[in-house]
Formats: C-alpha cells, sequence, structure tokens
C-alpha cells in the first residue's frame, strides 16, 4: 500500500509532536515525585534528628536525677507529634503505612508520663516504663524512615521503567517511521536523482520510476515533462539557428550581387544552407499577375541538376492541375503575404520523385513575397522535409529576408535606370559634341568623356591628375593671371557661361563652359561638373541640337505612330463589337435591363475615348509629305493638349483651356504648328515644376482662345499662360536668341522660342511674350484673318 507523502509527513509531525509532549509530562512527573521523596526524606530525617535530641535530654535528665527538666522534654514531644502528624497527612506516603505507623506508639502517653515523672513522685516503674516508650519510639521512627525511603525507591524506579519502556516504544515508532519514510520517499528520491544525472550526462532518454503513482511519481513525471520540453526547446533552438545561418548566407549573397539573376541564384543555393531545406526557387509574376514564372532553382546536395528540374517539372504540373490551393506562390500574389502549405505533395505519387528527398512523399512549403513598397519583384518557394518547419520565428527571419532581396532589387532597378539614364545623356552629349570634364576644387581633373579625350589626344584614363588649366586657357590672356585655381574655379562657377579656349592635338576651339559645383553634405565644394559647346559656329551649335531633337521627334513620333495603330484597331473591334451586341440586345427585347445598357454605354464611351486620344497620335506620329498636312490651327491645340493633358496632370498640373466658340479656322501645317504648341506648354510645365514643387492651386497653364479686333484689323490670338517665376526683360529678349536654344533646367530642356516664332511667321502670324518677374510669364500667337 502507497500513502500519499503528504499524510506520511503530517502523520509523523503529528505523532513526534504527540511524542515529545508526553515525554515532557513524564519528565515533569519524574521531577515532581522526586522532588516530593525529597521533602519527605528531609522531613524524616528532622524528626529522627530531633527525636534523638530529645531522647538525649531524657536520658541526662534521668541520669542527673534532673526531674525538672522533663517539662521541656514534653514541649519538644509536643512539636515531635506535630511534625509526625505533617508527614503522615502528605499524599506521598501511602496510607498503609501511616495507619501502621500510627497505630505502632502513642506520643500523647509519653507527654503525659513526662509531665507525671517531673511532677513526682518518681517511681521505678515510670522510669522504666519511660525508657521502654522513648526506645520503642525510636524504632518506630528508624523503620519508618526506611519504610518511605524504600517506598520512594520503588516508586521512583517503577516510574523510571515507565519512561524507558516508553522511550523504547517510541524509538521502535520512529525507526519504522524512518523505515516508512525511506520506502515511501528516500528511497524513490535517491532513485530520481541517480536517474535525473544519468539522463543528463546522455547515459540514458527517459526517467523510469518503478511506481505510477504517488508524489515522487508526480515528481518524476514533471521532471520528464520538462525534460522532453528541454529537449524539445534544444531542438527548436538548433533548427532556428540553422534558419538564422542560412538566412545570414542569403543576405551575405545579396549584398555580392551586383544583378538580378545573381541574386536570385545566391539566395537559392546560400538558403539550402539549411539541410532541412531541399527545394528552393524564385518565380517572377506573369504579365497577368496570376501566377509566377520560374527564373531560378536550386536543390539540395543529395539532388542533380537533372534531379532538380525535374522535381520543379512535377511540382508546377501539380500546382497547375490542382489550382491554388496547391499553389502557394500565385497565393502569394494575391494576399501579398507569405503561405505556408503543410502537405504539399499530398496526391502525388511517389515513383515522379524518386531517387530525391521528397520521395517520402511528405513535404512543407513556404511561399514568401520578395517585396519593396507594396511592389513584388519575385516570389521565393521553399520546400522542406520536417512537419515542424516553417516555425513563427522561422517565417519572421525568411520575411526579414524577402524584405532584405526586394531592397536590394529595387537598389538594382534605380542602378539600372541611372546607368541608362546616364548612357542616354552620354549619348546626347557625344550627338551634340559637347565636352565633359570633371575636376577637383584645386583644378585636378578626376574624369571626363570620350570628346574631350578625342581632343586632346589623350586617354581618358591618362588625364586623371592632370591640371584643367594645361588645356583650357581664357579667351582673354590676362584673365586668370596671378590667380589660384581654386579661386578661379570658384568665381567662373558662378558665371553662366565662359568662354574658354580648349588646345587640341591640331588646333584651338573656342568653347562655351559652364561650371557646376557639387557640393557635399557639410556645404563644401567636392568638385566641379564643366560642359563646354563649341561656341566658334552658332549654326553649327544650332544645327546640332536641332538635328538630336528632330531624331528624338522621329523616333518618337514612329513609335506612338505604330502603337497608336494598333490601339486605333483593336479599340474599332472593341467598339464594332459592342456596338453590335447592344443592337442585337435592343432587337430581340432584352434591353430592358438598365444595368446592361449603362455598361455597354459604358465600353462603347471608353473606346470612343480612346479612338480620341489615339487620333491625334496617328494624325502626328509620322512625317508627312513635303507641304505637309493643314488643319485648323484651333484643331491641332485641341489636339495637342489631348495628348500631354494626362502627363501634366501626373505631375500636378492643371491645363484650363477657355476658348470661344465658333473661332475662325486658320489653316497651318499641323505637325509643325504642333512643334510650337509643345515647346510652349513644356516651358510653362518646367516653369511650374521649377516654382512649385508638388501640388499647388496656381500650378496651371491658362490656354485660350479668342477673336480679337483692332480697329480694321482682326486676328485669331492664342495665349499660353504660367504662374511660374516669370523672366526679366533680359531674358525675355534671350529667348528669340538662337544661342538661347537649350538650357538645361532641372528634369526637362527648355526650348528657346526662335524656331517656335519662325515657325509661326512663316504661317504669317507673329509670336510675343509678356512677363512679370517672380509671377508670370504668357506667350500670345497672333493669325491675322
Amino acid at each position: 500500500m502507497i500513502f500519499p507523502i503528504r499524510k506520511t509527513v503530517a502523520a509523523t509531525a503529528l505523532l513526534v509532536a504527540l511524542v515529545l509532549v508526553s515525554l515532557l509530562s513524564l519528565g515533569v512527573r519524574q521531577y515532581l515525585l522526586f522532588q516530593k521523596h525529597e521533602q519527605v526524606t528531609t522531613h524524616t530525617e528532622k524528626i529522627i534528628f530531633q527525636f534523638a535530641i530529645i531522647r538525649e535530654h531524657v536520658t541526662e535528665a534521668l541520669l542527673e536525677d534532673k526531674y525538672e527538666r522533663l517539662a521541656g522534654v514534653a514541649g519538644e514531644m509536643e512539636e515531635l507529634n506535630v511534625n509526625l502528624t505533617s508527614v503522615l497527612t502528605s499524599d506521598y506516603v501511602a496510607d498503609q503505612y501511616k495507619i501502621n505507623f500510627a497505630s505502632s506508639f502513642d506520643i500523647s502517653s509519653i507527654v503525659l508520663l513526662l509531665r507525671k515523672i517531673q511532677s513526682g513522685p518518681v517511681e521505678p516503674e515510670g522510669l522504666r516504663q519511660l525508657n521502654r516508650e522513648i526506645r520503642t519510639l525510636g524504632e518506630r521512627l528508624m523503620l519508618f524512615d526506611r519504610v518511605l525511603v524504600n517506598f520512594a525507591k520503588k516508586k521512583l524506579i517503577s516510574f523510571q521503567n515507565f519512561v524507558i519502556g516508553s522511550l523504547a516504544i517510541v524509538l521502535s515508532s520512529i525507526i519504522i517511521m524512518l523505515l516508512v519514510a525511506q520506502r515511501q520517499l528516500l528511497s524513490p528520491l535517491v532513485q530520481l536523482w541517480q536517474q535525473a544525472w544519468e539522463v543528463l550526462e546522455d547515459k540514458r532518454s527517459q526517467l523510469s520510476l518503478g511506481r505510477k503513482k504517488g508524489v515522487v511519481a508526480d515528481l518524476a513525471l514533471s521532471f520528464q515533462q520538462l525534460q522532453n520540453s528541454r529537449d524539445a526547446i534544444s531542438v527548436t533552438l538548433v533548427r532556428y539557428q540553422q534558419v538564422a545561418t542560412a538566412v545570414n548566407r542569403a543576405q551575405l549573397a545579396i549584398s555580392r550581387s551586383f544583378s538580378r539573376q545573381k541574386l536570385f541564384d545566391g539566395l537559392c543555393r546560400a538558403l539550402l544552407e539549411n539541410k532541412d531545406y531541399c527545394l528552393v526557387w524564385i518565380g517572377l509574376p506573369e504579365d497577368d499577375g496570376k501566377d509566377v514564372m520560374p527564373v531560378a532553382a536550386d536543390g539540395s546536395t543529395t539532388m542533380s541538376r537533372k534531379e532538380c528540374d525535374s522535381c520543379m517539372a512535377v511540382l508546377l504540373t501539380e500546382a497547375e492541375e490542382k489550382g491554388l490551393e496547391f499553389n502557394p506562390a500565385a497565393k502569394v500574389l494575391q494576399t501579398l503575404k507569405p503561405v505556408v502549405h503543410k502537405d504539399i505533395l499530398a496526391g502525388i505519387p511517389k515513383g515522379l520523385l524518386k531517387g530525391t528527398p521528397l520521395m517520402e512523399g511528405h513535404a512543407v512549403c513556404a511561399a514568401l513575397p520578395i517585396q519593396r513598397e507594396g511592389k513584388i519583384y519575385a516570389v521565393l518557394s521553399i520546400y522542406a522535409i520536417g512537419q515542424n518547419a516553417f516555425s513563427e520565428k522561422d517565417m519572421e527571419l525568411l520575411e526579414g529576408l524577402g524584405s532584405d532581396a526586394g531592397l536590394a532589387l529595387s537598389a538594382l532597378e534605380e542602378q539600372d535606370a541611372d546607368r541608362k539614364e546616364k548612357e542616354l545623356n552620354r549619348q546626347i552629349l557625344e550627338a551634340s559634341g559637347a565636352v565633359v570634364i570633371y575636376v577637383d576644387s584645386q583644378g585636378d581633373i578626376l574624369d571626363c568623356n570620350d570628346v574631350f579625350a578625342r581632343h586632346v589626344g589623350v586617354k581618358g584614363r591618362d588625364l586623371a591628375g592632370e591640371k584643367w588649366r594645361n588645356f583650357f586657357t581664357p579667351a582673354d590672356p590676362d584673365a586668370f593671371t596671378g590667380q589660384k585655381d581654386a579661386d578661379i574655379l570658384k568665381r567662373i562657377s558662378q558665371e553662366k557661361t565662359v568662354d574658354l579656349i580648349l588646345r587640341t592635338t591640331t588646333s584651338t576651339l573656342r568653347m562655351g563652359c559652364s561650371f557646376v559645383p557639387v557640393m557635399t553634405e557639410d556645404g563644401h565644394v567636392e568638385k566641379y561638373g564643366c560642359i563646354g559647346r563649341d561656341a566658334g559656329s552658332e549654326q553649327t551649335r544650332e544645327k546640332g541640337f536641332s538635328e538630336v531633337h528632330s531624331s528624338r521627334l522621329a523616333v518618337l513620333g514612329e513609335l506612338s505612330a505604330g502603337i497608336a495603330h494598333e490601339i486605333s484597331d483593336l479599340n474599332n473591334g472593341i467598339i464594332n463589337y459592342a456596338q453590335i451586341l447592344f443592337d442585337n440586345i435592343r432587337y430581340q427585347g432584352q434591353g430592358q435591363d438598365e444595368d446592361d445598357d449603362r455598361i455597354l454605354d459604358k465600353i462603347i464611351d471608353g473606346g470612343e475615348r480612346i479612338a480620341s486620344i489615339v487620333r491625334p497620335l496617328i494624325r502626328y506620329g509620322r512625317e508627312g509629305d513635303a507641304a505637309g498636312e493643314f488643319l485648323p490651327v484651333t484643331t491641332v491645340l485641341e489636339d495637342t493638349v489631348t495628348l500631354v493633358g494626362y502627363y501634366f496632370s501626373s505631375q500636378g498640373i492643371l491645363l484650363q483651356v477657355e476658348m470661344e466658340e465658333n473661332l475662325p479656322a486658320v489653316p497651318v501645317k499641323a505637325q509643325q504648328m504642333q512643334k510650337v504648341f509643345f515647346d510652349l506648354l513644356f516651358n510653362g510645365r518646367q516653369a511650374l515644376n521649377k516654382r512649385y514643387s508638388g501640388k499647388d492651386p496656381n500650378k496651371k497653364i491658362l490656354v485660350g482662345g479668342k477673336y480679337v479686333v483692332e480697329g480694321d484689323r482682326r486676328a485669331l490670338e492664342l495665349s499660353f499662360e504660367d504662374r511660374g517665376d516669370g523672366m526679366n526683360p533680359e531674358e525675355v529678349k534671350q529667348v528669340f536668341d538662337s544661342s538661347y536654344a537649350t538650357q538645361k533646367l532641372h528634369n526637362g530642356v527648355k526650348h528657346g522660342l526662335a524656331g517656335s516664332r519662325q515657325i509661326v511667321e512663316s504661317h504669317g502670324g507673329s509670336l510675343g511674350v509678356e512677363s512679370k518677374p517672380g509671377e508670370s510669364t504668357r506667350v500670345v500667337v497672333r493669325f491675322p484673318l
């Protein structure tokens, strides 16, 4: 029978308390018994001593015949009688001893006899009787004393025997209790302690106590549960560490990648550092955004490339056949969140995956978006064998990895865009013949373009460290005399342009150069960028600009015209089919549904809107014959506003058109006049973007058309007004100067109006500019009627 430890301990404590109380009471009892014995013994000794004195007094009185002294002896005898009475009344003396002792002598008779002898006459018989009584009393007192002592000894000895027996019983009980405790508690605890150490030293896997009930068994079970929890946590930590190591390797691979494909390949290979992962692949979103197209895949070291490709083919085929439920990557595109599928291989025949880690038919798949600021660049899919893979902590690490990869892809996109933009700028500068150099604040050349290198006959990399003044001299020979390069650069960077002479391998070129300082964050000049153009021939420069501008417009025209024709063909089909469907529904008497009518109306209206946008692209997309197509100038203006309307609105610019009705039709060459309107509108856009970086109520261009009469002259007036920074009178004069043809302003090229005025004047019109510095600029185009 197994007693609960709590009850056993409680019973033991109670029993020990009772034993201690009993022992204490026995000790007190023995102490009181001993005290009583001492009191009685002391009292009897006093009585015997007192009797000895009395007997001595009696003997002296009788021997000396001084019988008068016996009167004092009588008083002493009375006192002795009182003391004997006090002894006999003690509870310590047994009643049988009291009765026997009291009946063995009579002290009162001795007192009377003493008084009789003292009063006389003295008789021998009386003396003999007195002597006999005294001797008897002495014997009785001695006997009484021995009886009391023996009685006390017996009582003490019997009580001590009882105490010893009780102690023996208590000791036996304690031994029994210890044995019970040994069996119930100590032995199981020692066994538990030994097995626990063996478990900690990995000598045994789990605890195995013989008993299944009781507190110790519960303690062993709790310890086993703690051990199991520790093992589970250890396994989880090991798995988490493996994931963290793989993620760190992947982040390192991302940081070392300089292209998208290398990033994907490195990411797949690095994640396979985790032995729990057997297959990793990355897919790009398809055009419809419903699924992904794999672009990189890798398998564990136990898989060959062929086996990896085979697994990919099986998984993708199953996903396509079973739908979205078995396509975590497609789910990611829909939810924009990670997706974990616990049994991705369900229903796939094992034979298809033979020889691969997936052949057991059990795997978990996690698909994560590689995204940045809501844009999904790709989807990462990871397959693991263990059912406990992809815990919440694991997914947090992998989500962070997806964000890091998205950031890297975003940076690569930006770098690619910057590279393309730089290449485009380089090509434009190459085509324009401009020289570009970069110099530090002390005048040492840092870099240059190929045009400059060809002019000076030195390779670009060999020019680094050369002084810029070794190649450039001022048009005025004394302009730089006695000045340091740093001071010269600081001064000429504050000027719009400066004329310099470039010494080439064969001759010299007069260059119009602009120096632009590049500042550091603390406001210091890091370097200067210089762009120079041949200032020797304005016609050559204007022709170069016109060729570049015309070539870009031609390319734009070819592309937009081709695209416009394609859109127009498709749009015509949409409108025609929608109209046929609309007519059929009405003809069949099913046109009572207002929702259907409204939807069809929206389709037709949308198609007509597309047609209205595409029509100008087709009209102005390609060059016509030498004469060109003639259209009313108001039609050309309306088409131009339609073409640039969306582009301007995306930059927060409002095109506010206010045209009078029934304006006269002034025929113009459509393509030429459209270029004029393009230049005017884009100049206004640049002025507004320069003044207003974001949205603003004043960020708008007012386009007007009206019929004007001045005296006997009539004209059609078109106006373009922007609320930009405006121009001062000197700048207004320069806009019609051909040397003002191009000027780099922020994000675009501001066009001069020399060419525009020439086109307008060729149509018999005029072009004028009105500007208020800091307020607005208004361009007026008039055609006489």
